[in-house]
C-alpha cells in the first residue's frame, strides 16, 4: 500500500461505504508511519501488526468509535495475525480477526492460527477474515480442485476450521477467478449480506463487503451553531448591554431570588448576542474536500461496470475489464491529482497572505494529520439520541 497517496482512495471507499469495521491484509505499514497519515481521524480505533525486518505483510483492525473494543495482545502467536474483542449490547463478546497467509503451503502460519484460536474463551462469537491463500480449493462445490498440490496443508487447515466449528461464507470469486479473501465465522446466520467492490487503488484483491444481522444504536450526528464572531457588530452591542444595565438597576427586584435575576440578566445578552451575532448551521458530516462531482461520476461508473463484470460469464469478460480497468486508474489518477492539488492551493493561499500567518485551512488540515486514535475505545451511552442500523463490515 503507498500510503501517501492510497489514502485519499481509502478515504473515498470509507465516504462511500461507511463500514462500522474495516479489516485490513498485506498493508504494507510500517512503525513509523503513524495511524493519522492513512486513516480519516476520530471516525476508528486502529489496531496494527506491522510487519517488521522485511517489506511487504502487515494487518491492521479499523473499528469504529461508536463500538466498544479493545485489542487482546494474549491471543498474539507467531503469524500475521490480530485480534480485537468487541462489545455491543444483547450481543456475547465478538472476537474480530484479521489473518494473512503469505503462501499457499505455508504450514508454521496454519499451525500459528490453531494456536491462538485455542486461547479464546469458549461460547464466544468469532470473526476471522483475511487473505488465507488457499486458491485451490472450489467453496462453490465444497472440494479441493484436480490440481492442487498441498492436499495435506489445506485438509489440516479445514480441520482446525472445524475443531472450532468456524463456517467459510464468502463463495464468490475475490481476486480474478479465485475466491482468497475469507470469512470464517461460527454463527453464519449472523451474516445478511456478502458482494464484492472495486478493489482498493493498485491492489488485485476486490474489497469484500459484509453487512451482519447485529444492529447497535448510533448517536446522531445533529448540526451544531456557529456564531461567526468576526462579523458581530460590538458596538451595537455595547449599546444595548449597557441600556440593559441601565434598565435592570433602575428595576425594583427586591421581591426576586439570585435565581431569577440571573435568568433575566441570561436571557437577555443571549438576545442582544443573537442579534448582532451572525451565526451559521455546521453539518457534522465531514465531506473529502477533493472528492469532486467528475470524479463520483467515474466513480458510480467503474462500479457498474464492476457489477457487470461479476454478472458476466468469464468468456464474455475481456473488454469489459479493459473498461474496467481504464477506468480505476483513472479515478487513482484523478484522486491523486485532487487531493495534492488541494494542499497546494492551501499553500499558496497562505503564502499570499501580507502577515504570512498560515491560515485557519492549513492548521486544520495540519491538526488532522497529528491526530491519532489508538487504544480502546470510549464507553459511550446514548439515551435518546440514538438510531439503529446493521454492522457493516470491509475486507480489504
Amino acid at each position: 500500500m503507498t500510503h501517501y497517496w492510497n489514502q485519499s482512495v481509502l478515504l473515498q471507499v470509507i465516504d462511500q461505504v461507511k463500514p462500522d469495521i474495516i479489516v485490513g491484509t498485506e498493508s504494507w505499514l510500517t512503525p513509523d508511519i503513524c495511524n493519522s497519515e492513512i486513516f480519516p481521524k476520530d471516525l476508528f480505533c486502529i489496531y496494527r501488526k506491522d510487519r517488521t525486518g522485511r517489506k511487504g505483510g502487515g494487518v491492521f483492525l479499523a473499528i469504529s468509535v461508536d463500538i466498544l473494543s479493545s485489542e487482546q495482545p494474549e491471543l498474539d502467536t507467531n503469524c500475521e495475525l490480530l485480534w480485537a474483542k468487541v462489545d455491543i449490547i444483547g450481543v456475547k463478546s465478538i472476537y474480530i480477526g484479521a489473518y494473512y497467509k503469505p503462501q499457499e503451503n505455508d504450514t508454521e502460519s496454519v499451525a500459528e492460527l490453531s494456536r491462538s484460536l485455542q486461547r479464546i474463551p469458549t461460547h464466544s462469537n468469532i470473526w476471522l477474515l483475511g487473505d488465507f491463500n488457499l486458491p485451490n480449493y472450489d467453496w462453490v462445490k465444497q472440494e479441493l480442485k484436480p490440481n492442487c498440490k498441498f492436499t495435506n496443508t489445506y485438509n489440516n487447515f479445514f480441520d482446525i476450521m472445524n475443531d472450532h466449528n468456524l463456517e467459510q461464507v464468502v463463495h464468490i470469486p475475490t481476486r480474478q477467478e479465485n475466491t482468497l479473501d475469507l470469512f470464517y465465522i461460527n454463527q453464519p446466520s449472523l451474516v445478511q449480506n456478502i458482494k464484492t467492490l472495486p478493489s482498493l487503488g493498485t491492489s488485485d484483491h476486490d474489497i469484500v463487503f459484509h453487512e451482519m444481522n447485529i444492529t447497535m444504536g448510533r448517536k446522531k450526528k445533529t448540526p451544531r451553531k456557529i456564531s461567526q464572531y468576526k462579523k458581530a457588530d460590538w458596538d451595537k452591542i455595547r449599546i444595548e448591554v449597557k441600556k440593559f444595565q441601565d434598565e435592570y438597576f433602575s428595576l425594583t427586584l427586591t421581591n426576586n431570588t439570585t435565581e431569577e435575576k440571573w435568568t433575566l440578566i441570561k436571557n437577555k445578552i443571549q438576545e442582544i448576542t443573537d442579534k448582532n451575532i451572525p451565526s451559521k448551521i455546521m453539518k457534522q458530516k465531514q465531506d473529502i474536500p477533493w472528492l469532486t462531482p467528475e470524479i463520483k461520476r467515474l466513480i458510480r461508473k467503474r462500479d457498474r461496470i464492476h457489477k457487470k463484470i461479476k454478472a458476466t460469464k468469464s468468456e464474455k469478460k475481456s473488454d469489459t475489464i479493459k473498461k474496467h480497468r481504464s477506468l480505476k486508474h483513472q479515478v487513482q489518477q484523478k484522486l491523486r491529482t485532487s487531493y495534492w492539488n488541494y494542499i497546494e492551493n492551501i499553500i499558496i493561499e497562505d503564502s499570499k497572505l501580507k502577515d504570512s500567518k498560515p491560515s485557519k485551512k492549513f492548521w486544520s488540515f495540519i491538526k488532522n494529520q497529528k491526530s491519532e486514535n489508538m487504544g480502546v475505545s470510549p464507553l459511550k451511552i446514548y439515551l435518546n439520541d440514538f438510531t439503529i442500523s446493521p454492522v457493516t463490515i470491509i475486507a480489504l
